[in-house]
């Protein structure tokens, strides 16, 4: 049995080697150093997901963006249609046809006996 094995000591991260740490990265010379290279498929792994990240959010504005543009466009074509349906209804009244009628002079006037039901 490996009893006898040492024991790696535990590393104890004070302020000055945080700091030290903090300024070797944002220099660049955390990537630089031989044993933290495996790290830089992380950095370019997250570089990455970030570019999709801000791509993802545009592209999701430019769809909302779109989609109130249609809301719009359905609010006034919803409009025109109450409006024309309103129009015609109106059109269809007996006493709009009888004034249309009158208007263009035609020789046509409203039966004043009701149709007969022709039985077979």
């Amino acid at each position: 049995m490996e009893r006898n094995r040492q024991k790696k000591p535990k590393f104890k991260l004070n302020r000055q080697t945080f700091l030290d740490r903090l300024g070797d990265f944002w220099e660049g010379k955390y990537l630089v150093r031989s044993m933290n290279t495996h790290a830089l498929r992380w950095v370019v792994a997250l570089a990455l997901f970030c570019l999709f990240s801000i791509f993802n959010s545009y592209h999701s504005l430019r769809q909302k963006s779109k989609v109130d543009r249609l809301d719009r466009e359905i609010t006034e074509l919803r409009m025109e249609y109450v409006s024309t349906s309103s129009t015609l209804m109106g059109a269809r009244r007996l006493s709009a046809i009888e004034s249309r009628v009158s208007e263009e002079g035609l020789d046509i006037s409203i039966p004043k006996n009701p149709p007969i039901i022709i039985d077979r």
